[in-house]
């Protein structure tokens, strides 16, 4: 509907809304919670930088010229039809990715606060009687929550994880599109990073960190080939093995 909105000379409304998102809070103080209780929410959190970033009108008109300007190539010659259901079932993912971070800080604080009244499924329904994220997917995932209250992530649930299964090459396929003609999309790639990094068993770029921290601060680390309880510091720059 926003899409079709027109003025009076039937040119798109929407082409001259100026650019500069708004923000009363929410997703700030959103943000600062789960980074409190440890969750991960690189969606909400890549829409909140988006909104500082489109703020900085100015600036972003002087660079303009200076950064990649108008060399990408146009969108018009890709097929409308099939570009619509991409980025349909990319949204889509997306969207379930952001739910599934939502609920997972919610059960978080229901632990950590025992709000023992607080029935996620319940508040899924609610969100559906009118309230702004409002979806149509809300009851699949009310259900899934009702037959499993304790799962960690909706996305472990099968019926939602097959959800994404299905379009994630379409996810991917969008974003390539998107980076390839230089839209920014940062809550779309935010969240399929998410969704790469709880399908990934062995993250290498994780233990290089832990490794670094060990390095330049003393942190101490973990082995995967040794006790699991026991840590260990080493001296990274020596080049000699590792005793064990």
């Amino acid at each position: 509907a926003i899409l079709r909105k027109k003025k009076n000379d039937q040119t798109d409304l929407i082409d001259v809304v100026l650019d500069k998102s708004g923000s009363k809070g929410t997703g700030k103080w959103t943000v600062q919670s789960a980074a409190d209780k440890g969750i991960p929410m690189p969606t909400v959190a890549a829409a909140l930088d988006a909104r500082y970033l489109s703020a900085r009108y100015a600036d972003r008109q002087v660079l303009f010229p200076q950064g990649r300007g108008s060399e990408t190539s146009s969108l018009q010659n890709e097929d409308q039809n099939k570009l619509s259901q991409l980025v349909f079932d990319a949204l889509l993912c997306a969207k379930i990715t952001s739910y599934a971070q939502g609920l997972a800080l919610l059960a978080q604080a229901k632990k950590d606060h025992s709000w023992t009244e607080l029935h996620l499924p319940q508040v899924l329904r609610c969100w559906r009687g009118g309230c702004i994220i409002r979806a149509k997917v809300l009851p699949l995932f009310a259900d899934a929550l009702e037959e499993n209250p304790e799962i960690f992530n909706l996305i472990l649930h099968p019926n939602v994880s097959q959800l994404i299964h299905q379009r994630q090459l379409a996810w991917r396929q969008t974003l390539s599109l998107a980076v390839a003609h230089g839209i920014p999309v940062p809550a779309l790639s935010s969240s399929l990073a998410y969704y790469d990094t709880l399908c990934t068993p062995r993250l290498h770029s994780a233990a290089l960190v832990q490794a670094q921290r060990d390095c330049f601060g003393g942190h101490t680390y973990r082995r995967t080939d040794l006790s699991e309880g026991m840590s260990f510091s080493s001296n990274w720059l020596d080049p000699s093995p590792e005793n064990d």
